[in-house]
This record gives C-alpha cells, sequence and structure tokens, in this order.
C-alpha cells in the first residue's frame, strides 16, 4: 500500500501542473489579446459637420512602445509619459532610478525623432517623489522634465514652450506630489510667433474624469492651439494621444475637430475612452465625474483585481 502511494502522487503533481501551466496559458493568450475601438463622433463645428468632413477617435488597446515603433511618422502628439506603476509588463515591479530615467528618455527620443517637421509633441507631466530602497526610507524628487528636456537635446529637437499648470493655489503645501504640472511643447520646425495664446502660468486645473487624467479645461487648450497650428500650416487635423488613458485629450481633439487616435494597454480605459461622446463631455465638466457609458458589469468584475476604475473618483 506504502509503494502505490509513493508511486502514484508523483503523478498528481505532474498532472497538476499540467493542468496549471495549461489554464495560464489561455489566461495570458486572452489577456495579450488587443481589440480596437473606433467610433465617429459628431464633433467639430456646425461648417465642418456640413461639408462631411470625417472626425472620428480610434482607440488601440495595445502596448504603447511596439504601437509607437511600428509608426514611420507622427503627426501633432500628446501625451503625459507614465510612473513605473503605470507600466505593468513594460518594467519589473522593482526598478531602480537609473532603469527607469533611461525609460523615460528612451522613449521620448523615440516619439520626437518620428515627429513631423512642423508637427508638434505635448508632454503633460507631474513630478514624484521616487523610493530608493522600495520601502520608502529614503526618497529622492523626480523631475520629469529635465529628463524629458535632456532626451530632446540629445536628438536636437528644441523646446517650444515651458508652461506651469498649478494643481492648487499659491502658497498651498502639498506632500508627496507638487503643487504643479509641466506642460512642455516641442517641434523641429514650428515657431510660434504670436504665441501660443496659453498663459505661462496656467490657473489651478479644472474638474477631469479620473485622477490621473488631463484636466478638461487644459486639454481643451491644448486643442485649441493646435488647431491654430494646423490652420497656420495648412494641416490635416490629426492628433495622437499616447497612453490616452479615458482619453479625455482625444476627446478635446474630436471637439475641435480633429481625428483622435489613442493608445493604451487597458482595455477597460480604453472601453472608457471610445464610448464617450458630446453629452457626456458637457456632463463631465459640469462636474458629473462618471460617464454615462460604462464598460459592461461582467468586464469590470473581471478585471477590478488588475486595473483601477478610471470612473471611480477614488483611485
Amino acid at each position: 500500500m506504502k509503494n502505490t502511494e509513493n508511486t502514484c502522487w508523483p503523478l498528481l503533481v505532474w498532472g497538476g501542473l499540467q493542468v496549471a501551466v495549461h489554464l495560464y496559458r489561455r489566461w495570458q493568450q486572452k489577456n495579450n489579446e488587443s481589440p480596437n475601438f473606433e467610433v465617429s463622433i459628431p464633433f467639430g463645428t456646425n461648417a465642418e459637420q456640413q461639408q462631411g468632413k470625417p472626425v472620428s477617435r480610434v482607440i488601440y488597446c495595445c502596448d504603447a512602445i511596439a504601437w509607437l515603433r511600428a509608426q514611420t511618422s507622427l503627426p501633432h502628439l500628446v501625451t503625459g509619459l507614465p510612473d513605473i506603476c503605470e507600466l505593468p509588463g513594460a518594467l519589473e515591479p522593482k526598478q531602480t532610478f537609473p532603469e527607469y530615467t533611461e525609460w523615460l528618455q528612451a522613449t521620448t527620443k523615440l516619439i520626437l525623432q518620428k515627429l513631423e517637421p512642423h508637427a508638434i509633441a505635448i508632454f503633460y507631466q507631474t513630478d514624484c517623489k521616487f523610493s530608493a530602497d522600495h520601502k520608502h526610507h529614503f526618497q529622492s524628487w523626480f523631475d520629469k522634465s529635465y529628463y524629458i528636456q535632456k532626451a530632446a537635446e540629445a536628438v536636437g529637437v528644441p523646446l517650444l514652450f515651458h508652461k506651469i499648470v498649478l494643481r492648487e493655489a499659491p502658497g498651498t503645501p502639498t506632500h508627496g506630489h507638487p503643487a504643479y504640472h509641466h506642460l512642455l511643447g516641442f517641434s523641429k520646425c514650428h515657431v510660434d510667433k504670436h504665441g501660443t495664446g496659453m498663459p505661462d502660468v496656467i490657473p489651478v486645473s479644472g474638474a477631469k474624469l479620473w485622477s490621473r487624467g488631463t484636466p478638461f479645461d487644459i486639454a481643451e487648450a491644448i486643442a485649441k492651439y493646435l488647431k491654430k497650428v494646423c490652420k497656420n500650416h495648412n494641416q490635416e487635423k490629426v492628433l495622437i494621444d499616447l497612453f490616452c488613458g479615458v482619453a479625455t485629450v482625444s476627446v478635446a481633439a474630436n471637439k475641435f475637430g480633429f481625428k483622435a487616435i489613442g493608445v493604451d494597454w487597458s482595455q477597460r480605459r480604453c472601453k472608457v475612452a471610445c464610448s464617450l461622446v458630446p453629452e457626456d463631455w458637457n456632463n463631465q465638466k459640469a462636474g458629473c465625474r462618471r460617464p454615462v457609458h460604462r464598460p459592461p458589469q461582467k468586464q469590470k468584475q473581471k478585471e477590478e483585481n488588475t486595473d483601477p476604475d478610471p470612473t471611480d473618483p477614488n483611485t
């Protein structure tokens, strides 16, 4: 009896491992699927709509860096390069300061090298504290705008403008995150002869759909500025929203007549990004944080433990 038990248990363990490997591969295959979403948006001026100019929003649910490398050139682009915690699968859970710095600069160089001559790349970035030992025993201030400008200098793309967007009223002490954002603009050839139309210090940013997203008023100011640039250079109105999240910038671009292309890895955020319509935009701007069109409940429960809800004001 004893010999029989000793013979059977390795077979049971082996069988269990085979089942586990099979289930893991199915889960991995399903999570690697990259569904894309496209919607036609009735945004833009009445004249543009009457002329039948297509205003659309295409959302690619995939690895943004892989998508970026596959492009031959880039039109106007807006992005907020993410923190380490926002890049699952792209970086190991515990990255060192030099490794993240290298990734940030390499991504910036890739964007600027592919940028069309008169196109503009806009970075909306927030500084943060970096824990060197991952236990918050030692923290150093991490200025993303410095490394982005350093990368731009390395590839010879000049800084067009550097704005400061306030998160809090002047004089308000903060902890952890600064009371401001950086708004950086780069272009190979474009020159703003009459300025951007945006102040150098932008007052406290307003409502936004998601805590990590771009405020509505900033997204609109960017889209309005880029529309003027397109008119000056007789360019087609196309805007890339890289690491788009819930695509506030894409929706603002649609409002000003742009075809918007968003790229993000999260299926949940991509579904929210694609589902927003003009009525939602107005409601959100008025202070309603939750979109009218939500992802299916089944999908929400399935991804609950792996992806924070972009419509939850507490995340």
